[in-house]
């Protein structure tokens, strides 16, 4: 069974296309617009992972991780112009140029070692 990813951005065009290449890529994704709509999400359909903005409309970035880190232990990767306010969270920012197939690398070595981590 294909690896689930949720997609998070309040930009349908930036959805759209991380959407393309995970699904070119063998991953099952979900979406969501808004942090918000992206805890109701996570909590139903389980995500292996999340790629997550930061700068969105009712719950931003920030928001969404430390509530759904309450939740559990769920790996996220944020795409964000601007790293400085990941700082203080496990992550990586994938927005410099090239990022599709830095993604997916990043994507790939971030639930390899999720999955050692639960053995």
């Amino acid at each position: 069974m294909a690896q689930t990813i949720l997609v998070v951005d309040d930009e349908p065009q930036i959805v759209r296309l991380v959407r393309a290449y995970l699904e070119e890529d063998g991953f099952r994704v979900v979406t969501a617009s808004d942090g918000q709509e992206a805890l109701y999400v996570a909590r139903h359909e389980k995500p292996d992972l999340v790629v997550l903005d930061v700068l969105m409309p009712r719950m931003d970035g920030l928001e969404f991780t430390r509530r759904i880190r309450n939740e559990r232990d769920l790996p996220i990767i944020m795409l964000t112009a601007r790293a400085e306010e990941v700082v203080d969270f496990r992550c990586r920012s994938a927005s410099a140029p090239g990022a599709p197939s830095a993604l997916i690398c990043v994507l790939r070595k971030d639930l390899s070692l999720n999955q050692m981590e639960q053995m």
